[in-house]
């Protein structure tokens, strides 16, 4: 209803002014009828060409928000998971770690691009590796989780560039 909110302003606007001129036509006594008619018909004309251009305006709107949506879905969505991940860290080392992780997606470009689906199934697939040594809470695989993840998310981040 938000991006179809002039389209009740555009008709509320013609139908006022299509009322004034009726009643100016009828109020005048030597004025032709065929002019108010013309004068109406110009009014109708040009709400529904107005309605029109809202509605195609509202729907390119509508399209290009599901569009970001969709492009912005993995980084939100693993930004999520890795704040998630992050209060699920046993010990302040691990959770340091996951933390500079959760930045570096946070912090990275959300845009994605069908030339990026490769590097972040790879990311996917590196940060499902953390979680899991995050639930074993080994330190040392932690680590290297970390550091593949970081590492696939800053080229990521260089790649991004370079599309845009």
């Amino acid at each position: 209803m938000f991006y179809r909110l002039p389209l009740i302003t555009i008709s509320y606007s013609a139908t006022v002014v299509s009322v004034i001129v009726g009643a100016l036509c009828m109020a005048i006594p030597f004025l032709p009828t065929w002019v108010g008619v013309v004068v109406c018909l110009l009014i109708l004309a040009f709400s529904v060409v107005s309605v029109l251009n809202a509605q195609i305006a509202a729907d390119l709107v509508e399209k290009t928000d599901d569009q970001i949506k969709a492009q912005t879905f993995f980084i939100k969505s693993l930004t999520a998971d890795a704040q998630t991940l992050m209060t699920k860290a046993a010990s302040e080392q691990v959770k340091a770690e996951v933390k500079n992780v959760y930045e570096a997606i946070r912090y990275s470009d959300p845009m994605s691009n069908d030339a990026l689906s490769e590097i972040e199934q790879e990311i996917a697939s590196h940060f499902a590796a953390l979680s899991n040594a995050v639930e074993k809470n080994d330190l040392h695989e932690i680590k290297q989780a970390a550091n593949d993840v970081l590492i696939l998310v800053n080229n990521r981040s260089q790649k991004c560039k370079l599309l845009k």
